[in-house]
């Protein structure tokens, strides 16, 4: 399946952490930021199409796995800071 085409200043990240059930919840448009999650924890818990193309995925994970400080680091949710120019402290690729 193939992403939508989203522009940049529509792309999105949120996240949501629920103490109540023990759970961070990752819901992003970027696809950089899905195909990373993918590769580290695998399979979206939902996904969201428009016209037969992706246009978001949800991914959950426990808050008390030992993963959760890599699941939130820069490096995952922002990406790196190659190419990368710096607008007061908004990062722009």
């Amino acid at each position: 399946m193939s992403w939508s085409n989203t522009p940049r200043d529509e792309q999105e990240l949120i996240i949501n952490i629920d103490y109540c059930k023990q759970t961070i919840s990752l819901f992003t448009t970027r696809y950089a930021v899905a195909n990373r999650l993918e590769r580290r924890i695998g399979k979206p818990h939902k996904v969201e199409y428009y016209k037969d193309k992706i246009t978001g995925v949800e991914y959950k994970y426990p808050l008390n796995d030992k993963n959760v400080a890599w699941l939130l680091s820069k490096p995952t949710i922002i990406g790196r800071f190659k190419n990368m120019k710096v607008i007061g402290h908004i990062a722009y690729q």
